[in-house]
């Protein structure tokens, strides 16, 4: 009988386990509880949270417990699951039904591992493999198995291809909301090589079902380059997810698609479809700056509003200036400190004094701006 928190038979399992194994941190440690009910878990104090399952939050440490659980298909799509909850499912029962065999593993409390499965072989062997043919009832696992590709760097086995290739003949992919593609596209920005989970995506027919646009990424031999040099530039400073997805943007804006569909579609915040824009407008503006004229400047620095969005503003410079470096266009070099320079003294100007001492202000105020864009370029073109 269930008297207290300690009486429960808690196990860790999942990606905390596989990190573990790896000597890798853990983000998020997954408990799963056996041989509990709901109403064992509430009269213990957990808070239950979830609508497809049980999940509860532990009264004292916060974290989520889960009742082990089976699930079986009964619709489309990575929702279309019924999943079942009772004291008689086992902790095999529960790891059965997860994606991989690396990420089928599980600690008791006793710091024992549980791998009915073979995930430590596999993790040793780094070798990503499907646990049951069950795999091929979630389209989402393709995504999940491209991103694990990128992230870790284990070869794929053979017959969980097969399975992932059954996946998208059956147009499974086609049930996926825009939402979880682009969750899963997102976590694949942040691992160590982007390109792998677009390949993968290829490799399986994936990749012209529900990102038709990347397609480009793989098939053109520039494009895959420019991602590959870009990528290590990303990971050695450290890149935030919306600075990697405006240099995704970037690259793809090579190939004639609709990049201001894209970047709405890509379910970024707000900001960061804003840098990606920015990147995809002007990179070549700037390339081209001494050919602009001045009302064509003019428009770039007020489009770059380096004052009221000073943060935006930065990291569109440190990103012109890692593209730049990293594929050697010494063109962008040169021209991003003339744009530096002019914006430099376009912050300098004392709007205050002209305001007061002028009726028609603003038009002084962009008479000043006009005469600083004259002069730096002017020195800049007699070098």
């Amino acid at each position: 009988m269930i008297k207290s928190i300690n009486d429960l038979l808690v196990y860790k399992v999942g990606g905390c386990v596989r990190d573990q194994l790896m000597g890798l941190p853990a983000n998020d440690i997954d408990y799963v509880v056996v041989g509990a009910t709901v109403d064992d878990m509430l009269m213990l104090g957990f808070k239950a949270v979830g609508n497809e399952f049980p999940v509860f939050i532990h009264p004292h440490t916060h974290e989520e417990y889960a009742l082990a659980r089976s699930e079986k298909k009964s619709g489309i799509g990575y929702k279309g699951f019924t999943f079942y909850t009772n004291t008689d499912v086992s902790l095999i029962d529960d790891l059965k039904r997860r994606d991989l065999t690396i990420n089928a593993i599980a600690i008791d409390k006793h710091n024992q591992y549980i791998d009915p499965f073979g995930g430590i072989d596999d993790i040793k062997n780094k070798i990503l493999k499907h646990v049951s043919n069950a795999f091929s009832e979630d389209p989402l696992r393709v995504l999940r198995i491209a991103r694990f590709k990128a992230k870790l760097g284990f070869r794929i086995a053979p017959e969980t291809i097969k399975l992932m290739k059954l996946i998208v003949d059956n147009k499974e992919l086609l049930s996926l909301s825009n939402e979880r593609i682009w969750k899963e596209t997102h976590k694949a920005l942040m691992t160590p090589n982007i390109l792998e989970y677009f390949q993968v995506l290829y490799n399986v027919g994936a990749l012209n079902q529900i990102l038709h646009e990347c397609t480009f990424l793989i098939t053109n031999s520039i494009s895959k380059h420019k991602l590959n040099q870009l990528n290590q530039k990303m990971n050695d400073k450290n890149l935030t997810l919306e600075m990697r997805f405006a240099i995704l943007c970037y690259i793809l804006n090579e190939n004639e698609i609709d990049m201001h569909k894209f970047i709405q579609n890509s379910c970024m915040n707000k900001q960061a479809r804003e840098l990606a824009i920015l990147i995809v407008q002007n990179y070549s503006q700037i390339h081209k700056l001494n050919l602009l004229s001045r009302d064509d400047i003019y428009n770039l620095i007020k489009q770059l509003d380096s004052i009221r969005k000073k943060d935006r503003y930065l990291k569109f410079i440190q990103l012109i200036n890692l593209i730049a470096y990293s594929l050697k266009d010494n063109i962008i070099i040169h021209n991003l400190i003339i744009l530096k320079r002019i914006i430099f003294k376009i912050s300098k100007i004392d709007a205050e004094t002209i305001k007061k001492n002028n009726i028609n202000f603003v038009l002084q105020i962009k008479l000043e701006q006009y005469k600083i864009i004259d002069d730096v370029m002017s020195i800049f073109h007699n070098k």
